[in-house]
């Protein structure tokens, strides 16, 4: 299956690695490299994506990395990486 970005959510990842290497540089790393391992291997993402909890009638799964959630798509065997939110903090 192969793996494409929509350009929103080329933006919204380029933002998220900006924020996270502001923070800590070596998290960015990390964070660049687990993305880069799920957008070359579909599989990996479909065994660590889950239903949106919030949104459960839309057609998309999330997988969480480092304070992010990147929403997925399959649509005419091509798997999208459609957005990448912040996720806010709990407590």
């Amino acid at each position: 299956m192969k793996t494409l970005v929509t350009d929103s959510a080329r933006r919204q990842l380029r933002t998220a690695t900006v924020s996270v290497h502001r923070r800590d540089r070596g998290r960015a790393r990390a964070f660049r490299d687990d993305v880069a391992a799920l957008l070359d291997d579909p599989d990996r993402v479909e065994s660590r994506a889950q239903p949106l909890a919030d949104l459960p009638d839309l057609p998309f799964r999330e997988v969480r990395i480092d304070g992010y959630r990147l929403f997925f798509r399959t649509a005419s065997g091509v798997l999208w990486l459609a957005g990448v939110w912040e996720t806010p903090l709990e407590g």
